[in-house]
């Protein structure tokens, strides 16, 4: 029992350090997150013809969906956010446990079990969590117009006619994608932090700006996969080799990086939310 309730106290404490700043950006950014997905989703939907460009979305919104257009998704993203984060910390605690028990790792040993335990974490995280990532897409991606009935009202909903319509199956289109995706990170982001940490630890900042940039495509990738939900956008993309020849065929080189100036100026103004609230918590 105390070891619950200590690890319930770490959670609350984890929360309230690093929770309310990502919940903060979530719903203050969530306009601009939402541009990102139509633009890495674009290729799928004349619909999204009409927001080509951030001053089109910005002015055409409005009249098109109303102002709470601006927000949709953003509910589905804050119940990802919220289940991730507990299911995440819960894993994170007992897997490190375990793989850190009666050792004293250090150097590359240490980094090892981290990533390990970073990766297992994700894994099962993600197993539970991801068919609310994949609703945060489809609900954010829904441009019905005001009036009109959407597509999805929700990130239940979403699920619920996903399971009806393509089984459970659909629930995690796009996930192996993540999975792959992530494991890149860890590996590329640590490879060049071995790199720098002697020489140059000044640039280490710049490392997941470079690794998410050469990963973007992938990222686009894994976003149109998600949206296969048979109705709207029929094709079949579960061949990746045909999803990247339509893409060059139709869209170009440029249809790989659809939303990457949005992208990264989100996850500056994230960055930059973080540590206005981070530093707030510091100096009370």
């Amino acid at each position: 029992m105390e070891k619950r309730d200590s690890g319930v106290k770490m959670y609350m404490k984890r929360m309230q350090s690093e929770g309310f700043p990502t919940v903060a950006s979530m719903i203050l950014l969530s306009p601009l997150y939402r541009y990102v997905l139509i633009n890495q989703t674009r290729g799928l939907s004349k619909s999204s013809n009409a927001y080509n460009s951030i001053s089109s979305y910005i002015i055409n919104v409005p009249s098109r969906e109303g102002y709470l257009g601006y927000w949709r998704g953003t509910a589905s993203s804050l119940a990802y956010f919220f289940l991730s984060s507990l299911i995440s910390f819960r894993t994170y605690l007992y897997i490190r446990g375990r793989i850190f028990s009666n050792t004293d790792p250090s150097g590359n040993e240490l980094l090892i079990k981290e990533q390990i335990s970073n990766m297992i974490t994700f894994t099962i995280s993600e197993l539970i969590a991801y068919p609310l990532e994949r609703a945060r897409t489809l609900v954010s991606c829904d441009l019905s117009l005001k009036g009109e009935l959407r597509n999805y009202s929700g990130a239940y909903d979403c699920i619920q006619k996903s399971m009806n319509r393509t089984g459970i199956k659909s629930w995690y289109y796009g996930f192996t994608m993540y999975l792959g995706t992530y494991t890149s990170f860890l590996i590329m982001a640590s490879s060049l932090w071995n790199l720098v940490k002697e020489n140059k630890p000044e640039l280490a900042f710049g490392i997941p700006i470079v690794v998410k940039s050469l990963l973007y495509p992938l990222e686009v990738l894994r976003r149109r996969r998600q949206i296969g939900d048979g109705i709207e956008y029929k094709e079949d993309f579960k061949a990746m080799h045909r999803q990247i020849m339509n893409i060059f065929k139709t869209e170009g080189i440029r249809g790989f990086y659809r939303g990457f100036l949005a992208a990264g100026v989100h996850s500056s103004l994230t960055f930059g939310i973080f540590m206005y609230f981070s530093e707030k918590k510091v100096q009370e």
